[in-house]
């Protein structure tokens, strides 16, 4: 009997060649469409956290700025430096009465001063375009600009995770997340639920990115030593000629004499990292942009829609 043995099957080196080829082909072109969709996504992330601000927002950021100016020089002293209410005036920055007036009510209330006398006539000091520019920065503070709707630089979800997270902003920044509750967060800087309300995403960018640019007054850490030796860190909260309502680094509140102080001085840096713009990536940070502007949105809307409760209420009445 004949043994029958298979040979196996051999490729020609010719055949080996082209299959080599051709994998070299298809690998090439992957590499290649994968080089494309980094560099588009890149440029997508580039342009949105790169948003120019239109010159009517800037127009409006311009007068905001005086406006805060002038508040901080005439007005902080009795409505605190938040404009939230001090020891001698009302909160006049979230106040419904005052949202309510209109823009020429708002100015001849600056202008004439308090019915009641309790406010004096800025218009014995200040011109009509400085009231003016009070007037608009008081309207920024409730939420009020006058620009367009902005979309979203990125994922507020991702965003918010961020604030909380590795960010760490809420170890001093406060938020109301939602359209009631209490806010979370910290204490010590400000609340940030309306913070992006009357600002473009390019704005809200750069105050994250670079703290100490324009650094509102009211974000200076203080350095105080009173006439005994003791030294304090933190925030002046409100101020008169004659005492101080100071918070320090811990959250405890002082008030203190300014006859008992012997120096008052600010660093001229914020307590809030510089190093953002290195720690993150573009889109990490219009994630947190895109949070900050869905929160103050949503709280925009809730507070809109307990106005027109109210007004319901007032009429059924």
């Amino acid at each position: 009997m004949e043994s029958t043995s298979e040979e196996p099957t051999r490729v020609s080196p010719g055949r080996l060649r082209k299959a080599r080829i051709c994998f070299s082909c298809v690998r090439c072109f992957l590499l290649f469409a994968l080089l494309l969709l980094s560099t588009f996504a890149s440029g997508i992330q580039n342009s949105r956290a790169q948003q120019p601000v239109s010159p009517k927002r800037r127009v409006s950021a311009d007068a905001t700025e005086a406006g805060k100016k002038l508040f901080d020089s005439n007005c902080a002293g009795c409505h605190g430096l938040d404009a939230r209410g001090g020891e001698h005036a009302p909160n006049i920055a979230t106040n419904p009465e005052l949202e309510r007036m209109s823009d020429e009510q708002l100015f001849r209330t600056i202008h004439d001063g308090a019915a009641s006398g309790s406010m004096p006539a800025f218009g014995a000091i200040l011109s009509d375009d400085k009231i003016k520019a009070v007037g608009v920065y008081l309207r920024s503070l409730q939420g009020h600009s006058g620009g367009e709707h902005t979309p979203l630089p990125g994922d507020p979800a991702a965003g918010k995770l961020l604030f909380f997270g590795k960010a760490a902003c809420s170890q001093c920044h406060s938020i109301v997340d939602s359209g009631a509750g209490s806010g979370a967060g910290g204490f010590l800087a400000s609340d940030l639920t309306d913070y992006a309300r009357s600002r473009e995403p390019a704005e809200i960018l750069r105050a994250i990115t670079n703290p100490n640019d324009n650094l509102n007054p009211r974000a200076r850490t203080a350095i105080i030593v009173t006439q005994d030796g003791q030294k304090l860190t933190g925030f002046i909260r409100n101020q008169d000629n004659f005492s101080m309502q100071f918070q320090s680094l811990d959250g405890t509140f002082h008030m203190l004499e300014r006859s008992g102080l012997a120096s008052v001085t600010y660093d001229p840096l914020s307590l809030m990292p510089a190093d953002y713009g290195q720690r993150f990536t573009s889109a990490e940070l219009n994630n947190l942009v895109s949070f900050l502007m869905r929160t103050a949105a949503v709280d925009q809307a809730s507070s809109g829609q307990r106005k027109g409760k109210h007004d319901d209420e007032d009429e059924n009445r």
